[in-house]
């Protein structure tokens, strides 16, 4: 199965567990900082950060599903 979306691709060479870790601890790292940033370039470059993260984390959890209900086809 392959996904297009996102930073999906990258599940297929890398831990997904570990990934999964990664990605949350950068959501919550961004969402964290964006209040405190002082210039809107600084505003602009973390939210990109942060719906990058979430976009990849959401593609890799319904990849993951897809592959759990697979055998129930």
């Amino acid at each position: 199965m392959s996904t297009c979306a996102s930073g999906g691709f990258a599940f297929k060479y890398v831990n997904r567990q570990l990934a999964f870790v990664f990605f949350l601890t950068l959501m919550g790292v961004t969402l964290a900082i964006i209040p405190h940033c002082t210039t809107m370039t600084q505003m602009l470059i973390l939210a990109s950060v942060n719906g990058f993260s979430i976009g990849t984390f959401d593609t890799a959890i319904n990849v993951w599903i897809l592959e759990i209900w697979e055998e129930k086809r």
